[in-house]
């Protein structure tokens, strides 16, 4: 943010230290018809795929698996579901396949991966018509040319260094012009999953990928240097695709193929010479990984992508497990869950949590956290900074891996907690300068940091989830380029996408207002259109009004506005299918935001409390 941001910003970032806790819903699975699978948590897959809005058909069942651990559910609709969302059965994790008009099949695996034979399981399950789920272009990358049987699912991955012209290998062209950046070549490296990538330079250079199955997605390292190159899959052109980012190196997905009939494919990308306008040398084509996708085939390998989450989060259907709305509702601070949920009339799905920072011990370990929720029934989202302050750490340190056994501590301390599906906010608002962990224009230790923390904190505990939040409006000059996105993690290390946005710097008082600043670069609309694009779910970890006198004074804040509340709302609705959660920042303090609707603290904001009444309260 800008101009007085700073004088309200941090003073909540100070009164966050002895923040209170959050809580969540249970995680379900969304499976996309015959363009992508997402499984349970506890098993790492693709990106989720995310198109499914409009509810079909919902049951409960209950069937007895057979020896492979699937149950057969029937089906009476047209066309085809886009997605089947199945409720989680705990201890037992699933996976959907096969989705058709008349049915859909579920496998159940035990913890260790093993399937669940012979067992009787009742379960929900809800199967969605597809569509794009409000403002913001549909995600085309994964667009099907055609509609296999199954949805597809990772059969296996072909690394950089599986060179070779037999199925699932790849081939440099000509050899001499590639090189392999290996361990120690660049910070980037590291965060390959073999230590390796390869990378070319001159004009006609070429990798080749052959392949079987019915789809491709292909990683690359991206970077200043970065070209666009074109790619063919057996002879046919498919376009283009950009290896360009604005600052620092990171692995990415660059490219995924249509859905392409199932079958021998080999797809060429060549060097072109072209280059984004803002590249910087070069250009340069890299190839890290490709991911190989086959109908009904369980992984042979595992690949560094994110685990699943369901858009709602499970608990019911389409729902927030308590509130009822088609999204999980949350509020900051785990004293005020109860007394808000009375307030609106409809209990809350969410509580917003912010760990003490002073400590390693505070940051991996704040007890009073899970003691304040106890057995409250619901999910924590947590927000953690990178590293405690004042205790000598740094974000180079992080993405050397220093301090990853206090990450996987962390993950441990969430499964012992019963928090284990918790959602972790990782470096949250990392593009202001007020938050102590903010990178400078070089992006790359802040994604190598980021990507050590996801890392290590799934290695202990499989169903975090992982949330990549940004502050909302701007990015001052000199962190990440001037553009929070430069910073991206990679979508193998996010699993949602979310900002921070509250009315002002600037304020929306009108439309015209709102319609600028939620298409602005950063703005709110921009951001979903961004997790749309990455096939990843979306937040808005903390919303409200501004009612700080000095703000509204200065013309930065909007002051009681209902106006606000109302875009809000709409936005939610339209963003159904790809929100995940949003929570209301509730705050009394005049010299912080003064958002708070319900408590007789601070300035009374009695038009916002009544504007937030009328969509909330049932």
């Amino acid at each position: 943010m800008s101009g007085g941001w700073k004088v309200t910003r941090v003073r909540r970032v100070r009164r966050w230290w002895g923040g209170r806790p959050a809580v969540f819903a249970t995680v379900g699975m969304l499976v996309a018809a015959g363009v992508g699978v997402t499984v349970g948590t506890a098993l790492p897959q693709q990106p989720r795929q995310v198109t499914a809005t409009v509810a079909l058909q919902a049951d409960t069942v209950t069937c007895t698996t057979d020896p492979s651990g699937y149950c057969t559910v029937g089906l009476q609709m047209l066309p085809v579901p886009a997605a089947v969302v199945v409720e989680p059965t705990a201890p037992l994790i699933h996976a959907v396949d096969q989705v058709t008009a008349s049915a859909f099949r579920v496998q159940f695996l035990t913890s260790t991966g093993a399937p669940a034979a012979s067992r009787q399981i009742t379960f929900g399950y809800t199967a969605y018509a597809g569509g794009n789920p409000g403002p913001g272009p549909a995600p085309t990358s994964t667009a099907p040319t055609v509609t296999p049987t199954g949805a597809p699912v990772l059969s296996t991955t072909i690394e950089d260094t599986a060179i070779g012209t037999t199925t699932n290998t790849v081939s440099y062209t000509p050899a001499a012009n590639w090189h392999q950046c290996a361990a120690g070549c660049n910070t980037a490296v590291a965060s390959t999953a073999n230590s390796s990538y390869r990378w070319a330079s001159a004009t006609g250079d070429k990798v080749t990928i052959t392949w079987a199955g019915v789809q491709l997605k292909v990683y690359g390292v991206k970077e200043p240097q970065g070209g666009i190159d074109s790619i063919a899959t057996d002879g046919a052109g498919q376009g283009t695709a950009d290896w360009y980012r604005a600052a620092g190196q990171a692995p990415d997905l660059v490219w995924t193929s249509p859905v392409l009939a199932s079958g021998n494919h080999t797809t060429i990308i060549t060097l072109t010479g072209q280059h984004n306008p803002q590249a910087t040398g070069g250009p340069t084509l890299t190839f890290d990984k490709a991911d190989v996708y086959s109908v009904g085939v369980a992984p042979t390998t595992t690949p560094s992508a994110s685990p699943s989450v369901s858009p709602t989060g499970g608990g019911g259907a389409g729902n927030g497990p308590l509130s009822g709305l088609p999204w999980l509702s949350g509020i900051n601070g785990g004293d005020q869950v109860q007394g808000f949920g009375n307030w609106r009339g409809r209990a809350v799905d969410l509580d917003l949590a912010y760990t003490d920072r002073t400590s390693w011990g505070g940051v991996t370990n704040s007890a009073w956290m899970f003691n304040a929720v106890g057995g409250w029934p619901g999910r924590m989202s947590i927000s953690q900074p990178l590293f405690p302050q004042n205790v000598g750490a740094s974000i180079g340190a992080c993405a050397s891996g220093a301090y990853d056994s206090y990450w996987r501590q962390f993950g441990t301390v969430l499964v012992n907690n019963g928090r284990a599906n918790s959602i972790v906010r990782v470096g949250w608002e990392f593009n202001g300068t007020y938050m102590y962990w903010h990178p400078d224009n070089d992006a790359g230790p802040f994604i190598g940091c980021f990507q050590k923390i996801s890392t290590a904190i799934r290695a202990t505990d499989p169903q975090v989830v992982i949330d990549w939040t940004i502050n909302g409006h701007s990015t001052p000059p000199g962190v990440c380029g001037g553009s929070a996105f430069n910073c991206y993690p990679g979508d193998a290390y996010v699993d949602v996408i979310g900002t921070d946005n509250y009315d002002h710097y600037p304020p929306s008082p009108n439309q015209a207002a709102w319609n600028s600043s939620c298409n602005a670069s950063e703005g709110i609309c921009s951001v979903l259109t961004f997790a749309r694009n990455h096939h990843k779910l979306f937040s808005v970890g903390e919303w409200g009004i501004n009612h700080n006198p000095t703000a509204v004074g200065q013309g930065n804040a909007g002051g009681d506005n209902p106006f606000y509340i109302h875009r809000m709302w709409d936005l939610f609705q339209s963003a159904k299918g790809t929100l995940l959660y949003e929570a209301y920042f509730d705050d009394c303090e005049q010299t912080n935001v003064a958002s708070t609707l319900y408590r007789s603290c601070g300035p009374n904001n009695p038009q916002a409390s009544a504007a937030y009444l009328s969509h909330y309260h049932p």
